[in-house]
């Protein structure tokens, strides 16, 4: 660690925020995995999307337009993001 700086402050930089808690490590991974090979079999994104790690928002964006979406122009913003429509939940 650089001088002045501590691992008891900093959280651990190796792993995405989303594996901090080791509980969760395995779950993520064999998610990615699965999506890294059904990617694999079928690189056509409608039908397999490329792994990733998260199937929400860890951005700001994200976060922004969630709380701002009644108010212009985050409503704007945010149907630009969901391709032209509003999201619905999952």
């Amino acid at each position: 660690w650089p001088v002045g700086l501590s691992a008891q402050v900093y959280r651990d930089l190796s792993v995405p925020v989303g594996a901090l808690n080791e509980a969760n490590r395995p779950g993520l991974r064999e998610r990615f995995e699965a999506l890294r090979r059904a990617h694999a079999e079928d690189p056509d994104f409608t039908a397999a999307p490329p792994p990733f790690h998260y199937g929400s928002h860890y951005s700001s964006l994200g976060v922004v337009l969630f709380f701002l979406i009644r108010m212009e122009p985050f409503t704007t913003q945010a149907l630009e993001v969901q391709n032209g429509i509003f999201d619905h939940a999952d």
